[in-house]
């Protein structure tokens, strides 16, 4: 129970802050889930990582578990260690990231 709360956190928190653009995968399955983030190529994901880390938000790239990196975006978020609080502040954190790496390259 307690993870199905955090699990709807997590998708409440990227419709939230992030909109229906991205996709979110394998939430019902273990205690992490991929967000794929369809704004991003692959090769944005370490600046995104700096400027998250920047919010006290860690994230991972999904390209180190792929042997040719995914087109697109992805992210691997974990959920299991977090209250639903710390949940949406981390994704609003994510989301506030972004916003700036767009603004960076002119979006």
């Amino acid at each position: 129970m307690r993870h199905a709360r955090r699990r709807q956190a997590i998708e409440q928190a990227i419709v939230t802050h992030l909109g229906e653009t991205e996709t979110l995968t394998g939430r019902h399955i273990g205690l992490h889930a991929l967000l794929w983030l369809e704004r991003l190529n692959s090769s944005e994901l370490p600046l995104l990582r700096r400027l998250a880390a920047d919010r006290g938000v860690g994230v991972y790239p999904v390209t180190p578990f792929y042997v040719r990196p995914p087109q697109r975006a992805g992210l691997l978020l974990g959920y299991s260690s977090s209250n639903e609080a710390q949940i949406d502040a981390g994704i609003e954190g994510l989301a506030d990231a972004l916003r700036q790496l767009e603004r960076q390259r002119g979006d």
